[in-house]
């Protein structure tokens, strides 16, 4: 246990974050490689979390439900984003999806209705996003032109 939260020190992961603390921010420690299946679900009060350059995985559902979080930034050392990791984070506006990110699985940003992703042109983010049919913007584009309407996504009920 590292400051009230559940960590693997071996695997240096993040293994539960209490759903009951009430912080608003929380900075994962330096050195830790991944975030487990489900480690911040349900965590309400989160509306910002800071990953450190380690993090290389983040796992199924790790963020699942987390409906205050507003902010996460994925550094460039993520490669991989699990089933459902950011499923119904209602109140995500923005992630850029870094040109290391090589695997991201289905239903990551499902529930995520007011998000726009930044991503890379002629990256694997890219290609994701649009098969998935994402808002998204392309990076360090001044205009919005890329970003995709959300009138023909497929709700996740069908």
């Amino acid at each position: 246990v590292v400051e009230g939260v559940l960590y693997n020190k071996t695997e240096k992961k993040i293994i539960c974050y209490p759903r009951s603390k009430e912080d608003n921010f929380y900075k994962v420690p330096e050195g830790t490689l991944s975030i487990g299946d489900a480690a911040f679900a349900y965590c309400n009060s989160l509306t910002s979390i800071e990953l450190p350059d380690s993090v290389t995985i983040i796992e199924n559902w790790a963020f699942y439900y987390c409906n205050s979080l507003v902010s996460i930034e994925l550094p460039d050392s993520v490669t991989t984003i699990g089933y459902g990791a950011f499923y119904d984070c209602e109140s995500l506006t923005s992630i850029e999806l870094p040109n290391s990110v090589t695997s991201i699985d289905y239903r990551v940003f499902d529930g995520c209705n007011i998000l726009t992703l930044t991503v890379e042109k002629d990256s694997y983010a890219e290609t994701y996003v649009k098969e998935q049919n994402l808002n998204y913007i392309y990076a360090n584009s001044e205009s919005s032109q890329q970003e995709l309407s959300t009138t023909n996504r497929i709700p996740f009920w069908n």
